[in-house]
């Protein structure tokens, strides 16, 4: 309200003034809100960044055979991995028929292994992310998360990890499969069908648990979800204590369900080889060895029977019989596998008996590896027995061999009807091999059918 003041003989009129007071404090309150606005957007950022921020993993690719490639999203370049690499996220990792590509991802932090994910041939996957929290006072997980997955992928978890762990594989077909623990699996899709193969550890298929020494498979529609028992035909597919007996150590010469091993020499004053339990990579392991400048033949090898009372096992009633191995050649002395292609630092080897046949007329099927190739020395890449030419892989990678049915490999005449054991040896002059995985699966007991959409 105007006031009017008398001076003198004139009036003078004071303008009318804004409420100061009320313009203060609408000044205040609104520099209040800011403040409060700030400050807490301030505590939530600093509380995300100490409890729940994430770092990258430590991730690299290696190359067990052949040449895979590797395509950064954003450039879209892909290049031939010829070589051990860093792989980042939002990367796709493809192999063709003939190569592998093991992935490594390691806490930069502890040094310690998280997971190695195997992309096995004729297979695809989208790196989306690996990462853990920031901080070591956090307790959530490490997380580990491919897309676009096709193709068959193994997957190794080691043991005494210092928190928890989930990987997650969205294939192509739909369905997805998560793990949340150590252990080992194989992740086929493949056609109409996803399958997670747990050999030990605890794996899901869509929502499913799939228990280990379990098989899960699911339609690409998710529907048709079954769980079935498989038996492994070697017991553990691992090596332990339990399962490995070095004949030239101890007196046990007998034990259900065990690998047989022992070391020969052509010349008793050549250098013996050895073999052991180890650990590499955090990948328990039998280590095969012979070096001290050995430069005559030798052989480290380990047999398996099957069968009741291991006289064999019939397999004729099976549609179908899967082979899986994991191995690291580090070093051998001679060139491919010798001079005559039968000293390779490692071959897998089986006796069985075929169709209509008899033990008299046993086969012996054998199948060579090597890592070391000489040019200057043309040595064979086939023994005389064999039927297959030996395979060259990486030295010091791991390496997974599958037959993922030994039907579809030998011709129906020469078909196994019996299988009598399964071996493995190292030979030649000086060698270092390392053996992680031997799997022989027959056809699956089922035991739990679902069906629902489990994608």
């Amino acid at each position: 309200m105007a006031t009017t003041e008398t001076t003198g003989t004139l009036a003078k009129t004071t303008p009318k003034r804004n409420n100061t007071q009320q313009l203060a404090w609408g000044v205040m309150l609104v520099s209040f809100a800011f403040f409060c606005v700030i400050a807490i957007s301030a505590l939530l950022g600093v509380r995300y960044f100490l409890f729940q921020s994430r770092v990258p993993l430590l991730s690299s690719v290696e190359v067990s055979r052949g040449t895979p490639t590797l395509t950064q999203v954003g450039n879209e370049i892909t290049s031939a991995i010829t070589k051990p690499r860093e792989i980042f996220n939002n990367s796709t990792l493809t192999t063709d028929t003939l190569s592998q590509a093991p992935v490594s991802f390691t806490d930069a932090t502890t040094g310690q292994l998280i997971a190695n994910v195997t992309v096995e041939n004729g297979s695809s996957v989208h790196l989306q992310q690996g990462t853990r929290p920031r901080f070591d006072w956090v307790s959530d997980a490490y997380w580990i998360e491919f897309e676009e997955v096709y193709g068959i992928i193994d997957i190794f978890v080691p043991e005494n990890l210092s928190r928890p762990v989930l990987l997650t594989f969205a294939t192509t077909l739909g369905p997805s499969a998560r793990f949340t623990s150590s252990g080992h699996f194989t992740l086929i899709a493949v056609g109409q069908r996803v399958q997670v193969v747990n050999y030990s550890g605890a794996a899901l298929l869509g929502n499913q648990p799939v228990p280990s020494g379990h098989t899960g498979s699911v339609l690409g529609t998710g529907e048709d979800l079954q769980v079935a028992l498989h038996v492994d035909q070697l017991g553990d597919a691992a090596f332990s204590e339990n399962n490995f007996i070095d004949i030239d150590q101890t007196s046990v010469r007998v034990r259900p369900q065990a690998w047989i091993c022992r070391n020969t020499v052509d010349y008793p004053d050549e250098p013996m080889g050895s073999v052991g339990l180890s650990v590499v990579d955090s990948r328990p392991a039998l280590r095969l060895f012979r070096g001290e400048g050995a430069d005559s033949h030798g052989e480290t090898s380990c047999w398996h029977g099957l069968g009741p009372d291991m006289r064999g096992l019939n397999v004729a009633s099976y549609s179908s019989v899967s082979l899986r191995a994991t191995f690291m050649i580090r070093s051998q002395s001679l060139s491919t596998c010798g001079t005559v292609g039968s000293e390779c630092p490692l071959t897998l080897a089986m006796d069985y008996i075929p169709i209509n046949g008899d033990a008299s007329n046993a086969i012996k099927w054998y199948q060579g590896f090597y890592a070391f190739l000489d040019p200057n020395r043309m040595f064979p890449f086939i023994c005389d027995s064999c039927s297959e030419q030996h395979e060259q892989i990486t030295p010091d990678v791991w390496y997974t061999y599958e037959i993922r049915n030994l039907f579809e490999k030998f011709a129906p005449a020469s078909r196994p009807e019996t299988i009598l054991n399964l071996r493995f040896y190292a030979s030649g002059h000086q060698y270092e091999v390392y053996v992680s995985q031997m799997v022989l699966l027959v056809d699956q007991q089922e035991e739990v059918v679902v069906t629902e959409n489990s994608s």
